[in-house]
């Protein structure tokens, strides 16, 4: 059951393969990733056929495909469901964000879950309280980094109402080299917003009073280095 995103190299656009020649990145384009190679990969198979044939990437070769390398890891924390686990990763080649033009994939979770991350680095978006909706900094239920108490919509189509106490609880990704050190960065609590009290939220929205006893105060803790045997 694979909780775990694995990047290969080329995830599935090609973007970050090592060793192929590319020419220097425009203006807004992240670093090592020239924006005509930059493509879409938002159907699973590719498209309607399901051929996985990705007709305008142009990177991989029959040169260069053995030089694939596992790039990074990213902890999702999604719970599997029988046999299933996540979907496989979709590819938005060109998303304007507040940090310039980024490779952002998307992947669901059979626990009703949807993760989207920054291909090269997937830490930064980890920390996103952007509101894609709103185009203006939250965090809200809609950012990545979400806080569904704080907004008077709620997540209807999860049947939680107005102010549900939920949302992000923490952050963890690794990469390639990394994981071979058995090292990852983490953050307890949510990278983009203050400490969250139980108390004060009850006293605030009393109509969660049944949850008193059941909710916990959560800290935010500052992104952390952890490697195995520490103590």
């Amino acid at each position: 059951m694979r909780k775990v995103i694995a990047i290969a190299a080329a995830v599935t656009c090609g973007q970050m393969l090592a060793g192929a020649e590319r020419g220097p990145a425009p203006a807004g384009v992240q670093q090592g990733a020239a924006a005509s190679n930059l493509v879409d990969y938002t159907t699973d198979g590719a498209d309607i056929e399901r051929s996985g044939w990705v007709k305008n990437e142009k990177i991989l070769t029959r040169q260069n495909v053995g030089t694939l390398k596992l790039k990074w890891k990213l902890e999702t924390g999604n719970q599997p469901r029988a046999l299933h686990s996540l979907m496989p990763v979709l590819v938005i080649g060109q998303l304007s964000t507040p940090g310039g033009v980024k490779q952002v994939g998307i992947v669901n979770g059979i626990s009703d879950n949807l993760y989207a991350f920054d291909v090269e680095t997937g830490k930064k978006m980890e920390s996103d309280a952007y509101d894609v909706i709103d185009k203006k900094s939250g965090p809200t239920e809609r950012s990545l980094c979400g806080t569904v108490e704080t907004s008077p919509r709620g997540i209807p189509e999860w049947e939680w109402p107005a102010f549900f106490p939920g949302g992000t609880v923490q952050a963890k990704v690794t990469s390639g080299a990394l994981a071979e050190k058995m090292t990852l960065w983490a953050a307890m609590g949510r990278p983009c917003a203050p400490d969250f009290s139980a108390n004060d939220f009850l006293a605030k929205r009393p109509q969660f009073e049944w949850t008193r006893g059941l909710l916990r105060d959560m800290k935010t803790q500052p992104w952390t280095q952890f490697t195995a045997g520490m103590k």
